[in-house]
């Protein structure tokens, strides 16, 4: 049968079109003259190839259902055990059956023992034929020894979900559009009554499970949030824990690949502190490989950098396939311990020890310098005013609060099915001992002096509207804030709220802004004003 496959498909074209499992179901075998004939009928059929010779002796051993205690089927009204329907399969001595269009009695008739009824869900029927005490089961052995075997990834997928589902413990829901861990459309939640034991290896399933990406794949995914990447190498230069302005701690790391290419990662809070309770695991150590999963890709002083995100771990020359094939690469540069240094990332001046303090004249007569697009101050004023007719706020992106389009839509986030929030927009006069201006304060710096929410106000004031400033914003008047001048281009004139993830840390605290530097009342102009050359940013004391 099996050599007659063969010579099936060097002489009929139509046979080399089909997979060997599709073989049988085209083509049906001729006892009497052992050959495969073209079947005349169209309709599908289940065949099977013998491709073991019966001279070779058994090679199946164990037989699944003899093994388990299969009852004896019913044929022909008479009870038979199952081994002998199985051996009279075999030997050609159950009747076979006409299909209901064709004419070749080639089918054999399934006894009712040992087939389901499928009733109005099929797929509920056979998932509690198998997984019958699933919801009162703890044992692996039990999950272990069970399967339901189906020909597409689709119905893979449908049954695992309805499996997991009947877990008490735990529910199966949809996984979150943004910030995947893993790469898959459901995510398993765990409730109070949950408990997780810890199991023995198990052959068959990976101790570890990555998506690694490479240094260059993972620096054009600036801006891409819906999976978050794993990445891989050797560590090389690590910091001690650093505090940002906004008071998030952070540790940066360097991971070195075998084309001296440098990936560096900043890791923030929780990661940072359980990178330094492994000290012991890299500190004066050559040869330290690191994972890091779950990062994110910024933009960083026009550097592309890896963040870590709620969801981020760190694995330190784990027994891996991605670790040791850098252990045996040649390439990568050998005894190397880990260097600790200050910092990884170019220093930029955010703190008003760094730059000049200036009052507001001064600011007006600023100059740029040749050459320059932005200059750096700082100046402190006096909240005086609220000014009316300007919108308070503005209905921005949930995830970056750039001012959704027309469609209700951010052309900025690569998912544009982010919901829009109301967000701060107050333009207030503030002064000094030597002039008036006006700031515009953002989302964040509003919040930080009032310690209210923009959502807050409009649900429970119902007279709030967009240009009507509400009278809690006067709580701003006679506060004193500050501005680091011209500290960010002006594409950064609006503040970027972050994520949930990405409030995890940002080295450099996103600002609200000025708007070009006006006059109140009977301040002076200022000399050489260009309406592009200031762009200042505002944060409250």
């Amino acid at each position: 049968m099996f050599i007659q496959w063969f010579r099936a498909n060097s002489r009929d074209p139509f046979a080399r079109g089909l997979t060997f499992v599709e073989f049988p179901e085209k083509y049906l075998w001729d006892e009497a003259k052992k050959i495969w004939k073209r079947r005349k009928n169209k309709i599908c059929v289940v065949g099977r190839l013998v491709y073991v010779h019966p001279t070779t002796g058994e090679r199946l051993d164990q037989n699944m259902r003899i093994e388990s205690g299969v009852p004896p089927v019913t044929i022909s009204g008479q009870k038979i055990a199952f081994a002998d329907w199985v051996i009279s399969i075999g030997d050609g001595q159950v009747p076979t059956v006409a299909s209901i269009e064709g004419n070749e009695p080639s089918w054999v008739e399934i006894p009712p023992e040992l087939s389901l009824d499928p009733g109005n869900d099929g797929k509920k029927v056979i998932i509690h034929a198998i997984y019958s005490e699933l919801s009162n089961n703890n044992d692996s052995d039990y999950f272990r020894d069970r399967a339901i075997l189906t020909p597409l990834n689709e119905d893979v997928d449908l049954i695992n979900k309805d499996v997991l589902k009947q877990f008490p413990d735990y529910i199966v829901a949809k996984a979150a559009d943004t910030y995947r861990p893993i790469s898959g459309e459901y995510v398993i939640n765990f409730n109070r009554k949950t408990k997780i034991d810890a199991l023995d290896d198990i052959p068959t399933i990976p101790r570890y499970k990555f998506e690694i990406e490479t240094f260059e794949a993972a620096r054009t995914k600036e801006g891409d949030v819906v999976t978050l990447m794993d990445v891989v190498d050797k560590l090389t230069k690590y910091t001690p824990i650093q505090t940002t302005n906004n008071g998030k701690r952070n540790v940066q790391i360097a991971l070195t690949n075998e084309r001296n290419e440098t990936m560096k990662i900043t890791l923030w809070e929780n990661q940072a502190h359980d990178f330094l309770q492994l000290r012991t695991k890299y500190h004066e150590k050559p040869n330290i490989y690191v994972i890091v999963t779950s990062t994110t890709t910024k933009l960083v002083s026009e550097e592309h950098v890896l963040w870590s995100s709620s969801s981020t771990q760190l694995y330190f020359n784990i027994d891996h396939p991605a670790i040791l094939a850098l252990r045996t690469n040649s390439n990568m540069q050998a005894d190397l311990v880990p260097e600790n240094v200050p910092s990884l990332t170019r220093q930029i001046k955010t703190t008003t020890e760094d730059v000049e303090k200036v009052t507001i004249q001064q600011l007006f007569d600023a100059q740029l310098p040749v050459g320059k697009d932005a200059i750096a101050f700082f100046t402190e004023a006096t909240v005086v005013a609220i000014l009316p007719g300007c919108d308070w706020y503005y209905m921005g992106c949930s995830k970056c609060n750039k001012i959704i389009n027309e469609v209700q839509q951010c052309s900025n986030c690569p998912n544009n099915k982010v919901p829009p929030i109301p967000i701060y927009r107050v333009t207030v006069e503030v002064e000094d001992e030597t002039s008036v201006t006006t700031f515009v304060l953002f989302d964040r710096h509003v919040k930080k002096i009032i310690n209210v929410s923009t959502q807050h106000i409009l649900s429970n004031d119902k007279d709030a509207s967009q240009d009507m400033i509400p009278p809690i914003l006067n709580n701003m008047l006679d506060e004193q804030v500050d501005n680091d001048n011209g500290q960010n281009s002006k594409d950064d004139s609006e503040n970027k709220r972050k994520t949930p993830e990405e409030q995890n840390g940002d080295p450099q605290p996103p600002p609200s802004s000025i708007t070009k530097p006006s006059v109140v009342g009977e301040a002076p102009q200022p000399r050489g004003y260009n309406p592009n050359m200031i762009n200042a940013t505002s944060q409250a004391n």
